[in-house]
């Protein structure tokens, strides 16, 4: 395609305890949130910004996680949410995408990564680190059978321009985990839109930066938050949240799109 596009969609949903989204608030209320992934279109190559949960989830979630891990992240996917089936219905397959760009590896962000054989991953050296030695709090959100997989996964250390032309940026956004990193996308007509993934859970932790209840590390966690937030006020950035169910309700979803 020849032109730059953003589409939101949709890979399922999960079901959790707010707390696990707002440190100290919310505790024994199970809210609902969507389990996005991203396609951007562009002239060099087509990306996909986090491919969701497994295939598997969809069909026997239990196997797939465990009892324990599903009762506390209670997911909810049609067996055509996951994020291989999501693209084809855009008339793309896997071998379509250029570049995967794992915000970080976490289960409900690289869980379809097995099926894109043919694309460069994008991650963090120490996301990559983290994920394969997690720390012992880490380990219930860090699934091997998810991303060790013989694929191409190139080490990021920091910034990042992916066609060097200012269209796609990387940039870190660490303390939900030791390498997340969220997502620029500069487009003509719509703007800057910043694709934060677990670094913001929702806009209640931008608006009254509330920390998140499942983080690595808290003061990096506040600080990635903030620098999210200046893009948004001194930069116009457009904000779309890692599991927000209010703004996710509120913007387009493919096969609408943002250009």
């Amino acid at each position: 395609m020849n032109e730059i596009r953003l589409y939101p969609i949709g890979a399922g949903k999960a079901t959790l305890d707010k707390s696990t989204l707002t440190a100290g608030r919310g505790m024994g209320t199970r809210i609902q949130v969507p389990v996005p992934v991203f396609l951007i279109t562009h002239p060099k190559g087509n990306i996909l910004c986090d491919t969701g949960m497994h295939k598997q989830v969809a069909v026997d979630p239990v196997a797939r996680w465990g009892e324990a891990k599903v009762s506390s992240l209670t997911p909810d996917m049609r067996p055509d949410e996951d994020a291989v089936s999501q693209i084809e219905k855009l008339g793309l397959k896997t071998e379509d995408i250029r570049y995967v760009i794992n915000t970080h590896l976490h289960l409900d962000h690289c869980g379809c990564n097995q099926f894109f054989k043919d694309s460069t991953f994008l991650v963090q050296k120490d996301e990559l680190k983290a994920a394969f030695w997690p720390e012992v709090f880490q380990r219930g959100s860090y699934y091997r059978s998810d991303f060790d997989h013989p694929l191409r996964y190139e080490e990021l250390e920091g910034e990042y321009d992916v066609y060097g032309d200012g269209t796609v940026n990387i940039i870190r956004s660490p303390g939900h985990t030791q390498g997340h990193q969220s997502i620029i996308v500069q487009l003509p007509g719509d703007g800057d839109i910043v694709l934060t993934g677990d670094s913001c859970y929702l806009m209640e932790n931008m608006e009254e930066i509330v920390l998140p209840g499942l983080v690595w590390n808290p003061e990096q966690a506040i600080t990635s938050i903030k620098k999210l937030r200046y893009l948004r006020d001194k930069k116009s950035a457009f904000i779309i949240t890692g599991h927000d169910p209010v703004t996710w309700n509120q913007i387009k979803k493919a096969p609408e799109y943002y250009s």
